[in-house]
């Protein structure tokens, strides 16, 4: 493990400037970066820096915020700091889409069990999710999220992030260009951030499925019980996220599958049962963390230019 230890450790950020005609894509602007620094060090630096005032400085906002500031303008902020408290925050607070927080795999007594830990297996429910309703936009879904551990992301690291556009966690934010260049990371990076920081600018994207198909239940056996016909545009998750026991034992599908044709859509009293045996129900995959859209464009603009250099 040891060398194993010394290889990790030689592992650098990929800096922008170090990246072939890197610097042409970085701005030369002091005073842009400098007041990119102070956006950051106010709105960001609480979650997205592994440095850290003392407990007593820590206590005091303003002690705080000056901490942070003079933290942020000093030449070696970014010296070994991995850009993330690592701590868990509520999806309740965060906002991101919930499905990966929501994973039962570590939780007691499943697969992944022995490899989480006791805190983690105990964390109280983070609370309800009011989420958008694909079928009646009036009616939002109240989604309460149970404990045991689900409902909560840690902060991801900023580190080399004009390399990894899209953004969040399921990386669904911003352009997907599929171009590598460093001109093609930066394009992808620079409109991720505008969406991040502006999401008027979002697209509300809700993966839907793309031609007429059809869901066996139960899936894989020989003799399925239901053949539920799956129409054009019907979102992804709606199914993929179901509990296949509660959706088939709640109510008597065979009544409500025999009138639907492909083309007819799922609606109605079926669809309030797929929600109701949801494990997931939220379908709008690039929402959330609104965290520094209201500030002002300018601000939002140095902020984008400091972060590049990450």
């Amino acid at each position: 493990m040891a060398d194993a230890e010394a290889f990790l450790k030689t592992i650098q950020p990929m800096h922008l400037k170090d990246a072939p005609d890197g610097e042409k894509f970085l701005t030369q602007d002091e005073e842009v970066l400098k007041r990119g620094k102070l956006v950051f060090a106010s709105t960001c630096a609480g979650c997205h820096s592994s440095k850290k005032p003392s407990a007593a400085i820590a206590a005091d906002p303003e002690q705080a915020q000056k901490w942070y500031e003079e933290s942020v303008l000093s030449s070696n902020f970014l010296d070994h700091n991995f850009l993330s408290d690592d701590q868990r925050y509520p999806v309740t607070l965060i906002g991101t889409n919930a499905a990966r927080s929501l994973g039962t795999n570590a939780a007691k007594g499943h697969i992944w069990d022995q490899f989480s830990s006791k805190t983690y297996k105990e964390l109280p429910s983070p609370g309800t999710l009011t989420l958008y309703n694909p079928f009646d936009r009036k009616k939002p879904i109240e989604f309460k999220i149970p404990d045991g551990g689900l409902g909560y992301y840690r902060t991801p690291s900023l580190v080399s992030i004009w390399a990894t556009a899209p953004l969040l966690h399921n990386n669904t934010l911003g352009l997907y260009n599929e171009d590598p260049s460093v001109k093609g990371r930066v394009e992808a990076y620079t409109d991720a951030m505008e969406k991040l920081l502006w999401p008027e600018k979002r697209e509300g994207i809700i993966s839907r499925t793309d031609r007429d198909t059809k869901l066996e239940l139960p899936p894989g056996d020989p003799n399925p019980r239901f053949k539920l016909p799956v129409p054009k545009g019907t979102p992804v998750n709606l199914l993929a996220s179901i509990n296949i026991r509660e959706a088939i034992t709640s109510l008597n599908l065979s009544s409500l599958f025999q009138d639907l044709k492909p083309g007819g859509g799922i609606k109605g009293k079926l669809a309030r049962v797929l929600l109701r045996a949801n494990k997931s129900p939220d379908f709008v995959e690039d929402e959330g963390h609104y965290f520094g859209s209201n500030l002002p464009d300018e601000d939002k603009k140095a902020l984008i230019e400091f972060v590049k250099t990450f």
